[in-house]
């Protein structure tokens, strides 16, 4: 196994055809062409990140597709704290954008309406805000 998401029990892993995705009850979902992407919180979806430019990548475990949405230049992107972006709800990822000219920034993107909105940050958040990721359930 590789990847899990935790509240739809859904995971990916590999089987005798490469890797899949695998819902709880053992239903076989979709072939994947590599375990880079993680799960959009629920299972339906799987995401990563391309650099230059910086895009948030989003394929649909339903119909195949993929869908790109550019990103504010400067959004941390790595996989651990405190550079990884979070899942605020399965509808909203949240980043950090620690040197926006000399604010400290964090935007949320919404995935259903597709739209940005940032939050400029008091000095008192200091050099780079970390994110906490909440228990979705």
């Amino acid at each position: 196994m590789h990847r899990l998401d935790p509240l739809s029990g859904t995971d990916l892993r590999e089987d005798a055809q490469g890797l899949a995705v695998f819902t709880a009850s053992g239903e076989r979902r979709r072939r994947v062409d590599t375990a880079r992407g993680r799960f959009v919180p629920g299972g339906a979806s799987m995401y990563s990140f391309r650099h230059n430019p910086l895009t948030l990548m989003v394929l649909d475990l339903t119909t195949g597709t993929i869908t790109e949405h550019p990103l504010p230049e400067g959004c941390e992107v790595g996989e651990i704290p405190p550079t990884a972006p979070i899942w605020e709800t399965p509808d909203t990822l949240v980043f950090c954008q620690p040197h926006h000219a000399s604010t400290r920034r964090i935007i949320r993107w919404h995935l259903r309406r597709e739209a940005f909105e940032h939050f400029d940050l008091p000095e008192i958040a200091g050099y780079r805000p970390f994110l906490i990721e909440p228990t979705l359930a």
